[in-house]
């Protein structure tokens, strides 16, 4: 299951949420995963939506890339890790009652690459890695909103807040697979004309609901590529005013 949410100045814009299946290969193959939607619907504020048109690139293909275990490492190749990234050992914690190593990192130089810094969770029997939590190093970076918008409207600027992601494991049959992930960015449009500066707020969620070993039929025509955008597959929006009913 796959949700995705626009917002700005904390009032909702759009919401899509779609039904999925997914071909995920080995975490041992380079092969990418493949993402087909079964259903979608989505829900608008419409006389918002007559002055802004907002869509989001990616959506569940984007969900599924930030799997840092089938994509590792966070913009470098794991064998220069150690050149980008410092880790530290922290304090022990528990997620949902389970004891947990924790590891956090965080980039050498901030100059010219924007990379990350956050905590790896990892369970102590297996060593596996059970959550991560990070953030783009937005700092000082006048450039940010570049990687992150395709467009924007004319005479704006655009200033980045936030860019945060979760990424949750969970063991099945004494295996540990991808159960959840998140993604939550945060952004300022200023009009150079008036000043007036709007918050947005582009929110996701995708999450595992059932798991197959194998034998599963994919139509091609419904194949998500990492350019597509959700939205343009929602046949009937389901009109509101009051975006309390999301």
């Amino acid at each position: 299951f796959y949700k995705e949410q626009v917002s700005k100045n904390d009032q909702t814009l759009v919401t899509h949420e779609a039904f999925l299946d997914v071909c995920r290969s080995s975490y041992a193959s380079s092969r990418r995963d493949v993402v087909a939607v079964k259903d979608v619907r989505g829900s608008s504020n419409h006389d918002i939506l007559k002055q802004y048109n907002i869509k989001l690139q990616g959506g569940p293909v984007s969900a599924l890339d930030i799997d840092i275990v089938k994509y590792p490492f966070l913009g470098v190749a794991l064998s220069e890790i150690d050149v980008v990234y410092t880790f530290k050992y922290e304090a022990p914690t528990q997620i949902d009652g389970q004891d947990m190593y924790v590891i956090s990192f965080d980039q050498k130089e901030r100059k010219e690459q924007m990379l990350y810094k956050g905590k790896i969770y990892i369970d102590p029997t297996s060593l596996a890695i059970a959550r991560i939590e990070f953030s783009s190093n937005l700092d000082n970076i006048g450039y940010a909103h570049n990687k992150f918008l395709k467009k924007r409207p004319k005479n704006s600027f655009a200033n980045m807040v936030s860019a945060d992601y979760v990424v949750n494991y969970k063991k099945y049959n004494g295996l540990w697979t991808l159960d959840y992930s998140s993604y939550d960015i945060k952004f300022y449009i200023q009009d150079k004309d008036s000043n007036e500066a709007n918050l947005y707020n582009i929110s996701s969620q995708f999450a595992v609901t059932n798991l197959f070993a194998n034998n599963i039929d994919i139509d091609k025509r419904e194949i998500l590529k990492n350019r597509d955008i959700l939205g343009d597959r929602v046949v009937n929006y389901n009109i509101a005013n009051n975006c309390d009913v999301y």
